[in-house]
């Protein structure tokens, strides 16, 4: 009785946490938006298109660094704030379902994307599938 009562304890314990994460992980009208541009902007750079990131990010006129990508006259400039835009974008989608995190070894990057097959907007066309889910919902 007693390894059965515990056992439920646990489980109600368990239930409470995974509520309580889901709780803390709900997201506004603006934080869906955010990841949806962010989702495009990764999208077009993955394909090495520069005009279509740069399009995506003119629908984040507040976000600095998406403002950077918006006026980028090349891939590498836009890349490397699309970085600097990911580290913002992956605290707000962290543990969210729908979302993972993937890191590329060669560029020392992670990023935001809604699919666990590797879609890299780092290197591109190049090495599209390079890189590794760290974690998901």
């Amino acid at each position: 009785m007693r390894l059965t009562q515990r056992l439920l304890a646990l489980s109600l314990l368990t239930l409470s946490c995974v509520f309580s994460f889901a709780a803390a992980k709900t997201l506004t009208e603006a934080d869906r938006r955010l990841l949806a541009r962010y989702e495009a902007i990764r999208a077009e750079l993955a394909m090495d298109n520069l005009e279509g990131a740069r399009t995506a990010a003119n629908d984040l006129p507040s976000n600095a660094n998406a403002a950077v990508i918006a006026r980028a006259d090349s891939l590498n400039t836009a890349r490397m704030a699309f970085k600097k835009l990911s580290a913002e974008v992956i605290a707000l989608g962290a543990g969210v379902d729908g979302f993972v995190i993937v890191h590329c070894p060669m560029v020392e990057a992670d990023w935001l994307q809604t699919s666990r097959e590797i879609s890299n907007p780092y290197l591109g066309k190049k090495m599209p599938t390079c890189g590794k889910v760290k974690s998901s919902p």
